[in-house]
């Protein structure tokens, strides 16, 4: 299963927005789709990139890693 340029730019708002729904919302994609992506790029590299919080999400090492 590959990730793709959709994928990427995914990972990068969520990032950059601190939040999936958010993210979501811009891209115009579902929550459940985004989050969808998030998890097929974690299964990709092997790696949690993202810390879940109550509001939003956070970068763990490797989400910062890949993020930089």
């Amino acid at each position: 299963m590959n990730i793709d340029m959709s994928d990427i730019r995914s990972f990068v708002t969520v990032a950059e927005m601190k939040s999936i729904t958010a993210a979501a919302n811009k891209l115009n994609y579902l929550q459940s789709n985004m989050t969808a992506k998030i998890k097929k790029i974690e299964n990709h590299y092997k790696r949690q990139l993202f810390i879940r919080k109550p509001k939003g999400v956070e970068l763990t090492e490797s989400g910062l890693n890949l993020y930089q």
